[in-house]
């Protein structure tokens, strides 16, 4: 075991046997060496059965790879259910445990799967789950912050995050509201700086909090055995561990915390509403 580089868990290795699988199978698909003949006339070729063997060995090898990606795919759609499961249930260590090794484990499995890493779409996804708000609420499930549902809104070059503390089909309602700027890096690796945070109130002015935050340290209790520690304020490094166009996992590569979205088809007006301002 060792120390995963994405997340503060253990992971586990091991080895590909596919590279050894071609090496094998090499022979078998090698033509044969170049001999005086006569052009290929169906059966009565004297190099017939030999082709024979080549197209079969192809065939047996092609049978062989599209049986290992559907697997693969059927164990990918497990492990997927089983972390969605997960995330489910109420906050606390536990079930934060069994979160992170749901988390280590597709990761682990879809690695080098182009369709469980494609690239981030512009839209409203949901938050499911987040390294802070797991453990920190007993009474409460990972998707709820501060007691309201959290919106993600991504627009390039622009994305906010909306906590929502109104019902599915408001126009309006008592939200937390924070803007970003969002730059790509990399191809897995998007920069993301907060420049502005308020807390907006249907009927009255908007409070402004951007300045305040920055002048107080943003903590975290998302250390094991609940300890806190310090986050960076306004910026970080964004880099998509998982992404296969209706669940994103995405880790901070300063901050170390870790967030589970997923597509919402039908958020709130007023959350979509967020979207013009952007």
């Amino acid at each position: 075991t060792r120390e995963s580089q994405w997340g503060p868990w253990t992971m586990t290795t091991c080895p590909n046997g596919l590279a050894s699988l071609v090496l094998l199978a090499a022979p078998l698909l090698a033509a044969p060496p170049a001999t005086h003949q006569r052009p290929y006339k169906g059966s009565g070729s004297p190099h017939f059965g030999s082709r024979m063997r080549v197209r079969a060995a192809e065939g047996w090898f092609a049978r062989l790879m599209q049986g290992n990606t559907v697997k693969s795919k059927e164990r990918a759609e497990q492990f997927k259910n089983e972390l969605v499961s997960a995330m489910k249930l109420r906050q606390g260590p536990g079930n934060r445990k069994r979160v992170e090794k749901g988390i280590d484990d597709l990761v682990r499995n879809t690695e080098g799967q182009k369709s469980c890493r494609q690239v981030v779409k512009d839209g409203v996804w949901k938050l499911l789950w987040s390294s802070p708000s797991s453990s920190s609420n007993p009474f409460s499930t990972p998707d709820r912050i501060l007691g309201g549902l959290t919106y993600q809104i991504i627009k390039s070059p622009r994305a906010a995050n909306v906590v929502w503390w109104g019902g599915q089909k408001d126009k309006s309602a008592p939200q937390l509201f924070g803007g970003a700027s969002i730059a790509k890096v990399g191809q897995d690796r998007t920069q993301l700086t907060v420049d502005s945070f308020a807390l907006r109130i249907p009927g009255f002015p908007e409070v402004t909090l951007f300045n305040v935050t920055k002048q107080l340290a943003l903590k975290v209790k998302d250390k094991p055995g609940g300890g806190e520690r310090e986050l960076s304020r306004n910026t970080d490094v964004l880099r998509t561990l998982y992404n296969d166009g209706a669940l994103r996992i995405s880790v901070g590569e300063e901050n170390k915390i870790i967030y589970v979205h997923t597509v919402d088809q039908a958020p709130p007006p007023g959350v979509v509403a967020v979207t013009a301002e952007l």
